[in-house]
């Protein structure tokens, strides 16, 4: 008998999101993780199914058997770059950055944060 594990099909979340007290899931702006010392980050998921496969001795034939397979498993967090695809400001203008979003209106680079 033979195990293997396939990895398929990485993925990341969209936007950042942080979990509350409450357990509620809420998107989060890098001003808020900013004044919350959280970094700014995402989740990384990976689709995993498990193969078994079962040897018959006497034909040497191969049966394979996929029993379980669990997608869109959290394997982890990447921090995410303000203003990249992933980030929440990404296609807004300047003005609804700056006004609703609250960031800095000299910000203009890109880059990460993080708080350990």
């Amino acid at each position: 008998m033979k195990y293997e594990l396939r990895f398929e099909r990485l993925s990341v979340n969209e936007k950042p999101t942080v979990i509350e007290c409450d357990q509620q899931i809420n998107q989060i702006t890098p001003h808020e993780a900013r004044l919350r010392n959280l970094t700014y980050e995402t989740d990384i998921h990976l689709d995993i199914r498990k193969v078994i496969k079962i040897i018959n001795k006497e034909t040497g034939e191969e049966e394979i058997h996929e029993p379980e397979s669990q997608e869109l498993l959290t394997i982890g967090k990447i921090p995410v770059m303000i203003r990249s695809m992933f980030c929440s400001l990404h296609n807004l203008n300047d003005k609804k950055r700056v006004d609703d979003m609250k960031e800095c209106v000299f910000d203009q680079v890109k880059y990460k944060f993080y708080y350990f």
